[in-house]
């Protein structure tokens, strides 16, 4: 086990005493590829990073913990895995973190794997989940009746007949510590992505998925499908989606208090510019749409994670195209949250820069998870990219600020 604390680079505060809101940016001997998990557990913040483990500089995991000042108290390195895409952080129990990733790309064997850490930093076990497939990536996780379900896509075969990419659910109990599989498989040239798992109820889970054919590069469907307590599937819900461009865009579920599921995706104007947030009632039935036009959204460029709060609205996170004073070959990328009250009415939107401070030049800024904190708080977590790629935490208040003089462009 490697303890690692880290320099930070960039710190701004209207109170440097208190520390109450805070931009970030940390660096240590490797590159941040990616973070896009923030978990929130009492007094706490964790985020999740994939980076470059030094000295053969293979992908690995790097678990960081903070206060709720976002100041840090340990790192933790997991060189044999490489994290989830999102949602890697878990909660066993009160002092018990489960992390949850895959093989390393050094590695030749593909498989799963989880690791039990406490919120002190002390690994207690790592359990691997081998896998059929050559290529395995996990995308996220969550704990549920004792159960760890971690999800992902699996490729069985690439070759001249086309490329076969199932998506999996990986169950593992943690009374028995047995494996289960659920294999999505769609035969070759069709892709089966799972995005995001939320609880439904006490004895049942719902998953939101993506089905893609890659010989009609348009063809492609959004599907909510619910896991039954004997292990079967239901499908709720199906859209498809004719008209959005490319495969890369990553609908995030939530499941609100009531039952009520919402989710957000590229409608069928999207290359009109609109977005949709879409809310459905429990069973998945259509109840309406939430439309971000981009007379509201200007130059909102990808939206990446959506995160509910406790006055029913919501909280968007993404990359912001920055074209103040400037051409169109000159846009600077940089953060962005928005506000959506519970009617779908924009609150709030801002954008965060940072520039860095060995080049004096602006980076490409990006935020890729959000949450609430119990007071209102917003706590987000990204990357900075210019001459290398840190991680990038801030802490606003509900309104999005630093300071009451800092709710616009934050630099």
């Amino acid at each position: 086990m490697k303890y690692f604390f880290l320099a930070i680079l960039f710190f701004a505060s209207i109170d440097l005493n208190s520390q109450e809101y805070v931009s970030l940016v940390m660096v240590d001997d490797t590159i941040t590829e990616s973070s896009d998990d923030i978990f929130i557990h009492g007094d706490n913040i964790y985020t999740m990073s994939s980076t470059r483990c030094q000295p053969d500089a293979q992908s690995c995991s790097l678990l960081r913990k903070f206060d709720l000042n976002l100041n840090p108290i340990w790192s933790l390195y997991f060189p044999q895995t490489t994290k989830s895409n999102e949602n890697g952080i878990n909660i066993l129990n009160d002092s018990t973190l489960i992390v949850v990733g895959r093989n390393n790309s050094l590695n030749i064997e593909q498989a799963f794997y989880h690791h039990r850490v406490t919120t002190g930093g002390l690994v207690l076990n790592s359990v691997k989940h081998p896998l059929p497939y050559d290529l395995n990536i996990t995308y996220g996780s969550y704990i549920f009746n004792n159960s760890i379900y971690m999800y992902g896509v699996a490729v069985e075969d690439v070759s001249a007949s086309g490329i076969d990419v199932d998506a999996l659910i990986v169950t593992y109990d943690l009374n028995t510590d047995l494996d289960s599989l659920d294999y999505f498989d769609y035969d070759v040239n069709f892709g089966v992505d799972i995005y995001d798992m939320q609880k439904n109820s006490d004895s049942t889970l719902v998953f939101i998925s993506r089905r893609r054919n890659f010989d009609y590069l348009f063809e492609r469907d959004y599907v909510i499908e619910e896991i039954q307590p004997n292990g079967s599937r239901i499908e709720l819900y199906n859209l498809l989606v004719p008209d959005e461009p490319g495969i890369t865009n990553a609908p995030s579920l939530e499941v609100l208090s009531d039952g009520r599921m919402v989710f957000f995706k590229p409608d069928e104007t999207y290359l009109n510019g609109s977005k949709t947030i879409r809310i459905l009632d429990k069973f998945g039935n259509f109840l309406h749409d939430i439309i971000l036009r981009d007379e509201i959204w200007p130059d909102t460029k990808t939206l990446y994670n959506m995160s509910k709060t406790s006055d029913g609205g919501f909280i968007l996170c993404g990359q912001y195209n920055d074209r103040t004073d400037l051409t169109e070959t000159t846009i600077e990328f940089n953060g962005m949250l928005a506000k959506v009250d519970s009617q779908g009415d924009l609150e709030w939107i801002r954008q965060y820069r940072h520039d860095h401070n060995g080049t004096g030049e602006p980076t490409r800024s990006f935020l890729y998870d959000v949450k609430e904190l119990p007071n209102g708080d917003i706590v987000t977590t990204g990357n900075v990219k210019n001459i290398s790629s840190d991680l990038w935490v801030l802490k606003t208040n509900s309104e999005g600020c630093l300071g009451d003089d800092d709710c616009g462009e934050t630099t």
